[in-house]
């Protein structure tokens, strides 16, 4: 999981996001990296992270904004609020796989989306010769 400690769009607190990147790399101290107990989970809190009124309810009481609206938190104060998420591995596993369904199916239905604007752009462009 990697938190971005900086201000950025509909998400004052900064971001919250899991990183997909399946290798070693080297990370700004601007970002705290903090390791799940499985990917299940990392996925279940970047599905959980996607809205900002849960990213602004999760860090609102615990972050202090220094001058010019920087983010000044330590891992161990990121890390000191819970959360209540499942702790049996194959219960996060449905959740994790249930949400991957989900996102596979949005992704469908937006690329299909798409296609249909493409085609329809096309008609208009014919219409029109």
């Amino acid at each position: 999981i990697v938190y971005t400690k900086s201000p950025t769009g509909d998400f004052p607190y900064g971001i919250i996001k899991q990183s997909k990147v399946n290798k070693e790399v080297i990370v700004s101290p601007l970002y705290a990296v903090l390791r799940p107990q499985t990917s299940h989970l990392g996925y279940i809190l970047d599905s959980y992270f996607e809205s900002k009124i849960n990213v602004s309810n999760y860090l609102h009481s615990i972050i202090q904004k220094g001058a010019k609206n920087t983010i000044n938190i330590t891992n161990s104060t990121f890390l000191s609020k819970s959360l209540k998420f499942p702790v049996d591995f194959s219960e996060q596993e449905k959740i994790a796989n249930f949400l991957s369904s989900l996102d596979k199916k949005i992704e469908l239905v937006n690329s299909q989306i798409d296609k249909t604007k493409e085609f329809k752009k096309g008609l208009l462009q014919q219409m029109f010769l």
